[in-house]
């Protein structure tokens, strides 16, 4: 299908933690394997599309631009929103199984993308930034603007998405976390929980409240079932 350069899109942006440490206190080697693999796992979004389905289903595309990484989808469709949702909760669950420790958030608005020019900007990505930079623990939530696209197409229930009470910087509230609990693609689960508890081996001090607060979060996700 043509990629449609200028619209109304969801976007998430996601963020490596603690990438400057992991430069500077692993030799080249060893970051080139996390990086090796982060691009495996990207790859699998971008190339594995189900064969039968609906165009819709392969109008997102992930980049990776040092430790950041951009979703992006073709248009604002229902089902372009639940396939983002669907992949960015794998992508968590395969980045926490590997012992990569990301944080993010998803947003909704007019975004550019030109990836024969590695052009891509907006407000909408600017919105899930600062909204993953509050975000005091791993995993992604999504925004106002996502929220109220999900009620307009009767979404709040699916899922790869629940409301709990999540950690911010400055205190906690309220919102919607992607569920990274049980992802499914290809008909395949993640199990996470040995990748989390992998995360305090190389962490100390104020980084393992992350860990604590992401576990907290798992086990609210569990007693929603």
């Amino acid at each position: 299908m043509n990629w449609i350069e200028t619209c109304k899109r969801y976007v998430g942006f996601f963020d490596i933690m603690g990438f400057k440490d992991l430069v500077y206190n692993n030799d080249h080697d060893f970051v080139k394997i996390k990086m090796d693999k982060l691009h495996e796992i990207v790859q699998e979004i971008n190339l594995n599309n189900p064969e039968g389905l609906p165009d819709l289903f392969k109008s997102i595309k992930v980049v990776i631009f040092s430790d950041s990484i951009l979703f992006i989808t073709n248009d604002n469709s229902d089902v372009s929103l639940k396939y983002l949702l669907l992949n960015a909760s794998w992508f968590i669950a395969k980045c926490f199984k590997e012992n990569i420790p990301i944080k993010g958030a998803l947003s909704y608005g007019i975004f550019t993308a030109n990836f024969n020019k590695s052009l891509f900007f907006g407000k909408s990505i600017i919105d899930a930034f600062l909204l993953q930079e509050e975000l005091y623990m791993y995993g992604a939530l999504i925004d106002c603007k996502i929220q109220k696209k999900m009620k307009e197409y009767n979404l709040l229930e699916i899922k790869w998405v629940k409301q709990v009470t999540v950690p911010f910087k400055g205190g906690n509230a309220t919102h919607y976390v992607i569920n990274w609990l049980e992802p499914i693609k290809d008909n395949s689960t993640v199990d996470i929980t040995e990748g989390l508890n992998k995360f305090y081996l190389s962490s100390s001090g104020v980084v393992r409240k992350y860990i604590d607060n992401t576990i907290s979060i798992l086990n609210s996700l569990k007693n929603q079932f």
